[in-house]
């Protein structure tokens, strides 16, 4: 059936993506370039949020100074950027929860409302942690025009946002008035949207001012470190044998005692009586498991 929809012109090829080829329409090729298009019109269209002068003087206060070398970098283009859409590219255990804490108190101090939007419930929580209000990006367009009704500056932090789909991206920045401001957060390595299109990802490659944080803060072991950099990047096999290195890849043969370990340490994690945080010694090469 594809193939034959494919002959009649109704899907569209865009190269490949891995061993995959990556079909699309017309209708999705629009859409994806309307998105472009606002990002590119709205480049140094706004003013920055803070001039040089406050900056530096933000560098002394606690907020920032808790911050790490890298995390006060992608502070600084963020706060003195002047475009409406930009993003923050980060790694996963990189810190953006502690680096957006001060970034938004300063957001709010500098006479803007800001507003936390996520595709998922785990999202908006953690973003949560940053001071914002938040509520789902769905949540957020089902409710129109009415929004808009306001006369205060507004930024949008936009978390997770490889997993937002091209409709909600283009229904969102399709809406911004001139004293309204995107900052898309997220990681395109990451899981993709259910829905059509890799917008995060497309933005960056239009040239989207992007601040990048990369430097891992989570794990404090070098090592540790190293191998979930690793991974991240795609590199799993090289991950998977630095832990093994150290010990901590720990093989279960039988399949039953297997998935009853999986239970159980999932049972733990879920009603907090195990570490949520990522720990050493708690990777666990368990082997195919295939349902009873």
């Amino acid at each position: 059936m594809s193939a034959a929809r494919e002959r009649a012109g109704e899907f569209v090829e865009k190269g490949e993506k891995g061993l995959d080829r990556v079909l699309t329409t017309d209708r999705e090729i629009v859409k994806e370039q309307a998105i472009i298009d606002l990002m590119k019109h709205g480049r140094e269209t706004q003013p920055s949020f803070v001039n040089h002068d406050r900056w530096e003087r933000l560098q002394h206060e606690p907020g920032f100074q808790r911050l790490n070398e890298a995390q006060r970098e992608v502070a600084s283009q963020i706060l003195t950027n002047r475009d409406q859409i930009q993003g923050i590219q980060g790694s996963a255990g990189a810190g953006k929860t502690t680096l957006l804490e001060p970034v938004v108190k300063e957001l709010e101090r500098a006479g803007n409302e800001v507003k936390g939007l996520a595709p998922t419930t785990g999202a908006t929580a953690r973003l949560a942690e940053s001071g914002v209000a938040i509520e789902t990006l769905q949540k957020h367009l089902q409710r129109g025009e009415t929004e808009h009704q306001h006369s205060a500056n507004r930024v949008y932090l936009v978390d997770e946002s490889s997993l937002a789909s091209s409709r909600m991206i283009q229904d969102l920045t399709a809406r911004l008035q001139p004293n309204e401001r995107v900052i898309l957060i997220g990681d395109q390595r990451q899981h993709q949207a259910i829905e059509a299109g890799v917008t995060f990802e497309q933005l960056q490659r239009e040239g989207m001012a992007t601040a990048e944080l990369d430097s891992i803060v989570r794990q404090k072991t070098e090592w540790y470190r190293e191998a979930v950099a690793d991974m991240a990047q795609g590199g799993t096999a090289a991950g998977l044998e630095k832990l093994d290195g150290h010990g901590k890849v720990h093989e279960i043969a039988g399949e039953k005692e297997r998935i009853g370990a999986t239970v159980k340490e999932y049972r733990e994690w879920s009603q907090g009586t195990g570490n949520r945080r990522e720990t050493e010694g708690r990777h666990r090469h368990a082997g195919p498991c295939q349902p009873q």
